[in-house]
């Protein structure tokens, strides 16, 4: 064999430098030419098998064994030194045992079968499997500690028993572990352990099914499927599951300290996050963060570990024994039930159902936040260092039953428009004590409101009787002398004396007997005592709502529900009855703008942004951008619809519509959007009886005041159910509202940043994708990409470009005052996760929004021009209504359904023609939907025609479209300016 080639031929350079076997099928030139003495010896480039395989029997080599073939590897038995089977067009079977002193590695484009086991014994080094097109099946794999394992297929992978120092496993398009498909070879039919000394790391697009996981760190996910494995155990690292579905964990997730580990230094984390239910056994992680959040149901068992966050977004929360060193958040839709809770402050949030636990003990803060009742074990706060105080709030809108309350030095907060009973006592020195924060070193108070005053016939707390509404001990604080205790109201009754016998007699006691005279030292403790037991008229204040861990709000999830199940409801509507027309704006402001801050994660915010300092904005934005602006309120209450206008001339207006209660007005929101979205009647007028009684109901009230001050724009800041609602097309017999003014969806005033900048010659970042793997394709983006470059300065990226780690390389590059999204986006029920903006190799999720940063530099304007809402979901809702908030920019442009690709391509080109000269963003808006409902935009011999822009040449899959005019509300109604209409 020559050897003038060597250096480019690395066949050549193993051969020459050990013993081994080379055999390449289909291979037409070789870089060494071939050296035959033998004149009867013929030499053929010809593929002798049309298929350019390889198909051999037992291999035995004292070096590398390299087979390469364009089509199927087939062998038995291989011993040698580095192992290389390669199918370039084909599949890759091993029949036998291999063997080898160094690595192994399998590359093929179909399926890759290995029937014998691989023990530490046979290989010394790495073993890599990959195969682009097809399944993986193995039997058991052990590379010892010095050896790591990688498993990569497009299809299933099925695998025995594995254990390296790096296991990654990996099927991007199918199932991983236990398989159920019967068209695929699986002689693994149980969960089998896999064990990594490093990091084990298993991914799949389908479910992912194995039995126990071992390794420094532990990640399993599945895009679409569901995740079920063993016992879990990290070696201090972290723990990562994630599923597009379920999440069963059927034995222990355990990290256990590990003085030096060397994949994470760091503080561990235990991280299961599921799209559906999540049911783990239990959790023990004494120094990790452990964060569990399921869409749906979520059960698990002990939980330990540091900080520890518990939610579930739409259903009911169970849990065992939960110990925390650091804090412990629970927060649920439906109902909590959980066992005893211990940690530093804790808090426990249920919004529409009840919250059921066992003994709290807990170093600073306890807060218990249900729609529905509250049942607790013994609550004791214990408080560490002399500068803490301690704090109990517990607040329900059902009925409270507690057993104890023991808060040295604290405030207790108590309140509910049921009744509460506090069942249980403990001993303070000689006495029986139901609630006490005395002790500690600062003063104490106990605040206990309840409705029984409001019951007929009333239901008066009695301390020392909790049968029905009161406590079976005593409750007592030590905060400072107060003024007297005003008189009992005529008309009703004072609690009935406790039990003589229930206190001692001696004069230094701080809780005396009713039936004896009260010394000035008993008359000043007495005094010390805040029982303000329901009082007729009294509710409690927005603040008591709140614990100092920012408890949030209780926000019910069903649209026939009322939309806040918490004490914010019911003071705007009370101070709408009592005519308190600006506490009632301010106060909806505010509880609309938790329930934006709730959705999303962010902090919330105590501020309450007064009537006047709105007409003030509104003032100030108006003279600016030269427009006359106004807000209105849309207050959705069971019985009627409340309509609050800030109109621009300063005046603050309050309607009421009782056609409209809550059941009946949802009832013809959702009658609307169909009519509009309903294919085969976009050449009738269907919608209208829904369109003209939505504007009876919620613009006509209103219409003279509007016309008085010559308003011409209008925010909507409105309640659930209405967000997803195509506030444009709504009609008043004659014309569409968006004929009459310029519209914008605002989540508050206060979340929204109305500042004026004009952006008419801003630079636009334009980017988008035509077609995609999982969705269908939008044929009209890169027309719509190259409308907007050849009008706009800035740049553009089409497919390929449009990456997420381009999208942000080119937002920090320069100042665009536009970014324009040509793509699907999806905002669906549930977590902000759930929804996405298909980019062209990833899908960019609506909580990942925040990291692009679109606030640094400034983005005055996001266009999303092919997105859709989730029809009547109150979460999906939030999320759209959200997105400038979320995104960080000033007014966000999305579509509340998937608009005609075509109709998008219209609506597009005609406003960013008017955005050049519009004074304001949603007048741009306005004008494109207007030029689409006369019929100046439209489709015309294989063109688009506008009103702004002559014509535009259709992408080659758009020109069999007949003649088309876009005047239906299907067409232009469907795209809303979110956030500042300036």
């Amino acid at each position: 064999m020559g050897t003038e080639n060597a250096s480019s031929d690395p066949d050549i350079r193993i051969l020459t430098s050990s013993p081994a076997l080379i055999l390449r099928a289909g291979v037409l030139n070789l870089a060494n030419p071939v050296n035959i003495s033998t004149e009867d010896a013929v030499f053929s480039s010809e593929s002798v098998f049309t298929r350019n395989l390889i198909s051999v029997e037992n291999i035995s080599a004292g070096g590398p064994v390299i087979l390469s073939a364009a089509g199927d590897v087939a062998t038995r038995d291989i011993n040698g030194g580095q192992i290389s089977l390669e199918s370039r067009e084909g599949a890759v079977i091993v029949g036998g045992r291999l063997t080898s002193g160094s690595t192994i590695n399998i590359q093929a484009v179909n399926n890759i079968i290995l029937t014998n086991d691989i023990t530490r014994g046979d290989i010394n080094g790495n073993l890599t499997v990959n195969t682009t097109g097809g399944n993986i099946v193995t039997g058991a794999i052990d590379t010892g500690i010095n050896g790591a394992i990688a498993l990569t297929a497009a299809g299933n992978v099925n695998f025995g028993t594995l254990q390296g120092s790096q296991v990654n496993v990996t099927s991007n398009s199918g199932a991983l572990g236990v398989l159920t498909d019967p068209n695929t070879i699986v002689p693994n039919k149980t969960p089998v352990n896999v064990t990594a000394t490093e990091n084990l790391t298993l991914a799949a697009s389908g479910d992912l099914t194995v039995g126990d996981l071992r390794g420094a760190t532990v990640s399993a996910t599945s895009r679409n499927g569901s995740v079920v494995t063993g016992a879990i155990a990290s070696t201090g690292g972290d723990v990562r599951i994630l599923a597009g579905q379920e999440i069963i964990s059927r034995a222990p997730i355990t990290v256990n300290p590990a003085a030096a580990n060397p994949v994470n230094p760091t503080i561990p984390t235990v991280n299961l996050d599921a799209q559906t239910n999540i049911n783990v056994a239990s959790v023990n992680a004494p120094t990790a963060t452990i964060a569990l959040r399921a869409t749906n149901t979520l059960t698990a068992g002990i939980l330990q570990g540091g900080a520890i966050d518990v939610s579930s977004t739409t259903g009911n929360i169970t849990t065992a024994n939960t110990a925390s060193t650091g804090n412990i958040n629970v927060r649920a839709a439906g109902n909590v039930n959980s066992g005893p809770l211990q940690g530093v402050a804790i808090d426990v949030n249920s919004r529409r159902g009840d919250v059921s636990t066992g003994n709290i003990n807990a170093a600073e803060v306890v807060g218990i936040l249900a729609g529905g009742q509250i049942r607790t074990g013994a609550i004791k706060v214990n408080v560490l260092g002399r500068d803490r105080t301690s704090t109990v709030n517990i607040n329900a809108q059902n009925d409270i039953r507690i057993v104890s309350v023991n808060a040295p030095g604290g405030t207790v907060n108590i309140g509910t428009p049921g009744l509460v009973r506090v069942t249980g006592t403990f001993d303070q020195n000689g006495t029986p004590v139901s609630i006490s924060t005395l002790g500690g070193n600062q003063p104490g108070s106990v605040v206990i409101r309840d409705g029984g005053r409001d019951r007929n016939p009333p239901i008066p707390f009695v301390e020392g009787d909790a049968t029905t509404n009161g406590s079976a001990g005593a409750i007592g604080s030590t905060i400072p002398p107060t003024p007297p205790t005003p008189p009992t109201p005529p008309g009703t009754n004072p609690p009935p004396p406790s039990p003589s016998d229930r206190f001692p007699s001696d004069r230094g006691r701080v809780f005396p007997d009713r039936n004896q005279p009260l010394t000035p030292e008993q008359q000043q403790n007495q005094n010390s005592i805040s029982r303000d037991i329901g009082k007729p008229g009294e509710r409690m204040p927005p603040e008591r709502m709140q614990s100092p861990r920012g408890m949030r709000n209780l926000i019910g999830s069903n649209l026939r529900e009322p939309i806040f199940q918490s004490p914010f409801r019911s003071e705007i509507g009370r101070n709408l009855e009592a005519g308190n027309i600006s506490a009632a704006l301010s106060l909806l402001d505010k509880s609309f703008s938790q329930e934006f801050q709730e959705y999303f994660g962010l902090n919330t915010t105590d501020e309450l942004l007064s009537p006047d300092e709105i007409k003030k904005k509104l003032v100030s934005v108006g003279a600016e951008t030269g427009t006359k602006p106004s807000l209105i309120y849309l207050f959705s209450r069971s019985d009627k619809l409340d309509l609050m206008l800030v109109d621009s001339c300063g005046a603050v207006v309050h309607k009421t519509v009782p056609q409209a209660n809550r059941e009946e007005l949802l009832k013809v929101v959702t009658t609307f959007r169909n009519e509009i979205t309903k294919p085969g009647v976009r050449a009738t007028t269907s919608y209208l009886p829904s369109a003209q009684q939505l504007y009876k109901w919620m613009v006509e009230p209103l219409e003279d005041n509007l016309t008085k001050c010559e308003t011409d724009t209008i925010s909507f800041v409105v309640d659930r159910g209405l967000r997803g609602m195509p506030f444009a097309a709504l009609h008043d017999g004659k014309q569409f509202l968006v004929e009459k003014y310029n519209l914008s969806l605002m989540p508050s005033i206060n979340l929204t940043d109305i500042r004026y900048v004009d952006i008419r010659k801003s630079e636009v970042l334009a980017m988008g994708a035509s077609t995609f793997s999982e969705l269908n394709p939008l044929p009209a983006v890169p027309a719509e990409i190259a409308a907007i470059s050849r009008e706009w300065p800035g740049v553009s990226f089409l497919n390929e470009g449009f990456t997420l780690e381009n999208l942000k390389r080119q937002h920090q590059s320069r100042p665009f005052g536009i970014i324009h999204l040509a793509t699907h986006g999806e905002f669906r029920p549930g977590a902000p996760s759930n929804s996405f903006i298909q980019l062209w190799d990833s899908r960019l999720r609506l909580n990942q929004l925040p990291d692009l940063s679109l606030n640094n530099p400034q983005v005055n304007l996001l266009v999303l021009s092919a997105c859709r809402t989730a029809v009547g979901d109150e979460s999906a809702e939030l999320g759209f209504g959200g997105l400038a908030l979320q995104a960080g920019v000033q007014t966000a442009l999305g579509s509340l359904w998937y608009v005609s690709d075509e109709g998008t391509l219209g609506l597009m080109n005609e406003f960013y023609q008017h955005l050049k000269t519009a004074p304001v963003k949603a007048a741009a808006l306005r004008q494109a939907q207007i030029a689409m409902l006369r019929g100046d935009v439209r489709l015309e011999g294989g063109k688009l025609r506008g009103s702004s822009r002559g014509e535009v040449d259709l992408p080659q899959s758009l020109q069999g479209f007949a003649d088309l005019k876009f005047s239906h509300p299907y067409y232009w109604s469907a795209f809303v300016m979110i956030g500042s209409p300036w």
